[in-house]
């Protein structure tokens, strides 16, 4: 998996995100959920900077082209006054979120493939959209997170790597099927 990902950071083009994203949803140990983003928000907002580097380190390489991870992590490195790391962390960040973006275009026909639930909340903020609800569909293509926005756009993101890795994945309650 690491060549893979070092592939995309030295050139990050479409189909090496796609091959970095295979890899990651390959390893034993990827989890989507990636709930550990959640705790470093809350660290972030306690000014624990040192401890958001710690964590960071230990999501890796499953949170390696997780934008949100980035972003975090450069808010810490700059707050511990580490430029050069603020400056790696937001090439990282815009990167994976070119990557997400270019994975698909957010239709039933072409959506957005994601690494983690996350990665649909930053495709949304990309894209100036705010979501009202969402809805888990098995269609003709695989499971799809369904983001319905508060402007009525639906934005479709792939998920079948993601659905049933985990116990955070509820398979079963509220899954549509759409043909």
């Amino acid at each position: 998996m690491n060549d893979e990902l070092q592939t995309f950071v030295e050139d990050p083009t479409p189909q090496n995100y796609s091959c970095a994203r295979r890899a990651v949803l390959a390893d034993a140990a990827y989890q989507p959920h990636l709930l550990k983003v959640v705790e470093l928000v809350s660290l972030c907002d306690a000014e624990r900077f040192e401890e958001v580097n710690r964590q960071v380190q230990q999501m890796m390489p499953q949170g390696a082209l997780s934008p949100r991870v980035h972003l975090l992590a450069g808010q810490a490195a700059r707050q511990l006054g580490d430029q050069q790391e603020a400056d790696v962390r937001r090439y990282l960040m815009r990167i994976c979120l070119e990557g997400l973006l270019d994975s698909g275009d957010g239709t039933l026909e072409n959506p957005y493939r994601v690494i983690h639930t996350s990665d649909e909340y930053d495709v949304l903020a990309a894209l100036n959209l705010q979501a009202r609800s969402q809805r888990l569909i098995e269609s003709q293509n695989g499971f799809c997170d369904v983001i319905t926005c508060e402007d009525g756009e639906e934005v479709w993101f792939e998920v079948d790597g993601l659905v049933g890795r985990d116990a955070d994945a509820e398979v079963g309650a509220g899954v549509e099927n759409e043909e």
